[in-house]
């Protein structure tokens, strides 16, 4: 008799098809961050706020990183400020389902670490 050790590689990926054909699963993070990129595309300024709760540490983080070590503080700070502008200008081309949301707003750092000494206000509310 042959071996169903659901443990086998061999015997799940019978089961489970070739790894090409299986849909890749997003985490519910993506989708939350998605959400929120897509309607900062549509204006919403809430969700701009709360996608700056949710990712301000990564993208601080990354900032800081691209920063050379003699950075002041004030300017960290700025070039932070200048990604989420940058996000919230691009969001209307943000992509739901193709585009990875994180990655997404990370490609922002360079253009915000560039530009940070050029300080635009969001937008405010008419």
């Amino acid at each position: 008799m042959p071996a169903t050790d659901p443990r086998s590689d061999e015997t799940a990926q019978r089961r489970r098809g070739p790894a090409s054909s299986r849909p890749v699963a997003s985490s519910p993070c993506e989708g939350v961050l998605s959400g929120l990129v897509a309607r900062c595309g549509r204006g919403d300024r809430d969700s701009l706020g709360t996608l700056f709760d949710l990712t301000h540490g990564i993208v601080s983080a990354t900032v800081r990183r691209r920063l050379s070590a003699d950075t002041a503080r004030r300017d960290l700070d700025d070039a932070v400020v200048e990604v989420y502008r940058e996000v919230w200008r691009r969001a209307p081309q943000f992509r739901v389902g193709v585009d990875d949301p994180l990655r997404w707003m990370l490609d922002s750092v360079d253009r915000g670490a560039r530009s940070a000494a050029l300080p635009r206000p969001f937008p405010v509310a008419s």
